[in-house]
């Protein structure tokens, strides 16, 4: 019985989140002139949108009460945009035409602004107030920025937005497989190189304190509290609108949500299969170098503008102690194979099912809707971003005891995070306002660990080799 829920469980979900979502479209930010003079120079209008729209799309835009004063007049109208492209731009529009003396005092009003769909479907309307003066002034540039719901969920697109045309998915499926060989023969050599000279690249960094190995103990209730709640900042810090307001505490309990519920699927899965192997019971454990790696994962993501960014570093761990047995290599395969099966169905499950509760958030903005559409967001994205960097089989990753125990089962779930990191991770041109750039810094990321890795190799394999000093022996 169990297997055929297993099996029918996607299927029902792909039909659910077919026909439950409506098509829908939003306006994240305007550009446009908040200051210019009669008869001045033209500038353009720039509107940043996100949603699942039928194209083309145009805007609408009627006056608000008391745009027009005197002579002065505010007219209604319908623009339909040429190039359907993310911004939409609207050149040389002008909203101060006339003829009116440069001794009349200047004139604000505004007008309300409306996307529209080819399918009907409806943005929500937004006031852009405009000032214009009858005298040469400087043009006054304002980006009106419509921050309604947390990034994760504007940038992240659901099942029913997402190309599976042949040739979008043959693309995403070829740049996936050039970069899983990008990770898999500079590992290699990387992890080869590594175990030959260990003790010498160790004795690189004998300058690094280093900590005494010891057990750390059971984390108590408190400290895990402040780890999961740390995770929710830290996921957060991932947007660059990040503020102090209430889209960001949705998306800090969002993404504290998010971590718990995989940290709670993962640890289950992995304590079972402990418990069943050695039948000992473990404990939680703080992991200070994991906070630092997410902690570098926000900087990167900052640094180089990647939407949504990459969160990846164990906070919070499963354990044994250390007095447990070390598993053989059977066991690590099957337990890294197991609880990282496990994430991606999880993962792409929550995926499946966020498109209509996304659709109800995108309609009502209630708070519970929208912390659980942020959740719900991250617990794919969180997943398979972790599921792709956790099996990188580099020494003292999971990757490397998967890949040592079955190398076919190792190809397959890397192939599919990778996919779906490329085709739907990546894959938000639509909704950010650096198109194309998420998928350059990957594969920019993915070259550099391949020459890092060639070129950590090739210094041991064509380095001089070090003279040996012996006692000098005379002959006759």
């Amino acid at each position: 019985m169990w297997r055929w829920l297993i099996l029918g469980a996607p299927l029902a979900l792909v039909g659910l989140t077919a026909c439950s979502a409506p098509a829908s479209v939003r306006i994240d930010r305007i550009d446009y002139a908040s200051q210019d003079y009669e008869n001045g120079p033209k500038s353009d209008f720039t509107v940043y949108w996100s949603g699942n729209p039928k194209l083309p799309l145009s805007l609408e835009y009627t006056p608000a009460p008391g745009c027009s004063q005197g002579s002065q007049t505010c007219a209604a109208g319908t623009y339909l945009f040429p190039r359907q492209a993310n911004p939409l731009v609207w050149s040389g529009a002008t909203d101060c035409v006339g003829n009116l003396g440069p001794g009349t005092p200047p004139w604000t009003g505004g007008s309300y602004y409306t996307l529209v769909d080819a399918a009907g479907n409806r943005s929500d309307r937004v006031l852009l107030v405009n000032t214009c003066y009858y005298h040469p002034v400087a043009t006054v540039l304002r980006s009106a920025v419509f921050h309604h719901q947390p990034w994760l969920t504007q940038v992240l697109r659901p099942v029913t937005q997402i190309s599976w045309k042949a040739l979008d998915v043959s693309k995403s499926l070829v740049i996936s497989l050039g970069l899983i060989f990008l990770i898999a023969f500079p590992s290699q050599l990387f992890n080869s190189t590594m175990q030959s000279h260990y003790d010498e690249v160790m004795g690189w960094f004998r300058w690094v304190p280093r900590p005494r190995p010891r057990d750390s103990g059971r984390a108590p209730r408190w400290l895990i509290a402040v780890v999961f709640l740390l995770g929710g900042v830290l996921g957060s810090l991932l947007d660059p609108r990040w503020g102090f307001d209430g889209t960001t505490l949705e998306a800090v309990a969002g993404i504290l949500l998010a971590s718990a519920f995989t940290t709670i699927v993962y640890t289950f899965v992995h304590a079972a299969f402990l418990r069943r192997v050695t039948g000992l019971r473990g404990y939680f454990r703080v992991y200070g170098g994991g906070i630092a790696v997410a902690g570098g994962c926000v900087l990167v993501s900052r640094l180089t503008q990647a939407e949504p960014g990459y969160l990846y570093g164990v906070l919070l761990g499963y354990t044994l102690g250390a007095a447990a047995p070390r598993l053989a290599r059977p066991h690590e395969g099957r337990n890294v194979a197991l609880g990282a099966g496990t994430m991606l169905i999880a993962s792409v499950a929550m995926w499946l099912l966020w498109t209509p509760v996304k659709a109800a958030a995108d309609a009502t903005e209630a708070f519970p809707l929208v912390v659980l559409s942020t959740a719900m967001a991250g617990v794919f994205a969180g997943g398979i971003t972790s599921l792709l960097f956790g099996l990188l089989p580099l020494r003292w990753l999971d990757g490397e005891k998967l890949l040592a125990w079955q190398r076919f089962v190792w190809l397959p779930l890397v192939l599919i995070a990778m996919f779906l990191f490329i085709h739907v991770v990546m894959n938000n041109a639509a909704s950010t306002e650096h198109a194309g750039r998420n998928l350059v810094v990957t594969v920019a990321l993915f070259v550099a660990f391949g020459a890092l890795s060639t070129g950590f190799w090739a210094y041991f394999r064509f380095r001089p080799e070090p003279v040996a000093i012996g006692s000098a022996t005379a002959t006759p």
